[in-house]
């Protein structure tokens, strides 16, 4: 549990670095807000489909594992027209989407590696949790749940989160050595999409995406 004050000396030497704030510039302001954001993502109700709510400030450093990497084989070739025609349904109930863009592409097979910005455990599951910096128009109510649900329709986070939940479901099959149907549907908790720019105290909700797709895909 971090507070204002300690948010502010790990917050300023990164801003510094990463070029936010510039040699020279009062860096008030901008740590400032980077901090109230932090403070308002650490604040967050959280819940999942079991409906218990929690803050990431509940989730201890042992519990958590972050910019987890994975890399994983693919062992048949496959086209992006197959992966459409397995999510088609998905993405039609979840998010409505008809209208997929023209894309073709033959994958031989090879590695996919990347890497998942935060895998946490907390009450006796597992969930996956992604930041987005997002503007979406820089309205604040383009960060309701509805709204984000377009936005995540629209660039295709779904597959994202798709990618990451095969890639924590093979690690813990590693980690635990059984990580099947029935572990899935205990021990998973599911996905959360973060939009920094839109969660806020005052309207719980607002800025934060969840769900848990379903094992068979």
């Amino acid at each position: 549990r971090a507070d204002a004050e300690e948010l502010r000396t790990l917050a300023l030497p990164l801003l510094t670095d990463f070029g936010v704030i510039r040699a020279g510039e009062e860096p008030e302001e901008k740590l400032a807000l980077t901090v109230e954001m932090v403070e308002n993502v650490l604040s967050a109700p959280l819940s999942g489909e079991d409906q218990i709510r929690f803050q990431l400030r509940d989730v201890p450093k042992n519990e958590r594992l972050a910019e987890l990497e994975f890399s994983y084989r693919f062992r048949n070739g496959f086209t992006t027209d197959t992966l459409r025609e397995r999510l088609a349904g998905y993405a039609a109930e979840r998010f409505g989407l008809t209208e997929w863009p023209t894309w073709y592409r033959s994958i031989s097979g090879g590695c996919l590696n990347g890497f998942i910005d935060l895998l946490f455990r907390h009450h006796g599951k597992y969930f996956i949790l992604d930041w987005k910096s997002n503007r979406i128009g820089g309205r604040s109510s383009n960060f309701l749940p509805e709204r984000l649900r377009e936005e995540m329709a629209a660039r295709f986070y779904f597959l994202q989160y798709m990618i990451y939940t095969v890639a924590v479901v093979k690690f813990l099959r590693m980690r635990t050595g059984k990580f099947e149907e029935a572990e899935y549907d205990a021990q998973f908790g599911g996905v959360f999409y973060l939009f920094l720019r839109g969660i806020s105290p005052e309207h719980p909700g607002r800025g934060v995406f969840y769900d848990k797709p379903p094992y068979e895909l």
